[in-house]
């Protein structure tokens, strides 16, 4: 009960911050990731949350930290649909900057090393704020979903990786309040990981 009503809360939220002119790019973003998540939960399963809460909350925590980006907010919308639902990037309804986002922060299927997946994510801001949002809301549900060898790996890669992402971010006056928001979020969810796992 109360994880529906949270859901109707979001789901409100999100379309009347969307439900304007200046977000043309987003709302066809939604209503594609809506459309391809279709079905799909996050883990763990058993809980039976909708997959497309994850876009959606992330969508929402843009907002909230007043980021109002439309190529943003779409690729935040869209982040897993190449990688989970096998929508190329070049096809998703999108501009192709949003497109392009998408695509950086894909990982493809194979033949790529972690170096070379987030060197090419910081070269591009927006695929860094898509990126550590979506670590953001990953680490804050991972207690959940993941197993302690998962949990392990996870702050492992995030302390490797994330802190260049959020300095790229830190540079960009735009970005600057965010990123340090981003940062301590990121920081204390993985204290209280480490704790647990």
């Amino acid at each position: 009960m109360i994880f529906k009503e949270s859901q109707n809360s979001l789901d409100c939220f999100l379309k009347s911050r969307l439900n304007n002119s200046e977000f043309p790019e987003s709302l066809r973003a939604l209503e594609f990731a809506e459309e391809k998540h279709e079905g799909q939960l996050r883990k763990p399963k058993e809980l039976g949350i909708p997959y497309i809460t994850h876009p959606m909350t992330m969508a929402s925590h843009v907002l909230a930290m007043g980021m109002n980006d439309d190529v943003l907010i779409a690729a935040v919308l869209l982040h897993d649909v190449a990688e989970d639902c096998g929508v190329l990037p070049e096809n998703l309804p999108v501009c192709r900057e949003a497109q392009e986002i998408v695509r950086l922060v894909t990982k493809p299927k194979n033949g790529f090393s972690e170096n070379e997946y987030y060197d090419a994510i910081a070269k591009n801001p927006k695929a860094c704020f898509v990126k550590c949002v979506d670590r953001c809301n990953n680490v804050s549900g991972m207690a959940t979903g993941f197993s302690p060898e998962k949990i392990r790996q996870y702050i492992e890669e995030t302390e490797t990786y994330y802190p260049k992402l959020l300095n790229v971010l830190k540079e960009i006056p735009e970005y600057t309040n965010a990123a340090w928001l981003l940062g301590y979020q990121i920081g204390s969810l993985l204290e209280t990981a480490k704790k647990i796992s």
